[in-house]
């Protein structure tokens, strides 16, 4: 299971998604930050599910109707507004997983957030 991954900074009492290109400091003050570490949620699992079934589907629509590939014929089971309909409806769906799975990582990235914030001498933090 993947995990998603979150910066702290104490000093400017900030919570954001670790971005691949992060540098060493915070991306609002540049001081330190701490990395919190959350596990994806089934909700990431499904995101990913759904874009693999997308993407097949849309290899055999492109098989079958572009290149006329015999053995994508049972693809002609369906139209190909239906098969496009399809396509984009678990395209949506894998969005609305997707955002699912932020809002509840973020929660969770938010308590072990408040547990550092709780667990820092008062003296430190600024705001």
């Amino acid at each position: 299971m993947q995990n998603v991954k979150y910066t702290y900074c104490p000093d400017c009492d900030s919570l954001h998604p670790r971005n691949w290109y992060s540098r060493r400091g915070c991306e609002m003050c540049g001081k330190e930050f701490v990395s919190i570490v959350v596990k994806r949620t089934i909700f990431g699992q499904l995101m990913y599910a759904l874009d693999a079934v997308a993407f097949v589907l849309i290899a055999l629509y492109a098989a079958y109707y572009q290149f006329n590939s015999d053995w994508a014929s049972f693809f002609s089971v369906i139209s190909p507004d239906t098969a496009t309909i399809l396509i984009f409806a678990l395209i949506v769906l894998s969005f609305v997983c997707v955002y699912i799975d932020i809002t509840k990582t973020t929660v969770i990235a938010q308590e072990k957030a408040d547990i550092i914030r709780r667990n820092r001498p008062a003296h430190k933090i600024q705001r």
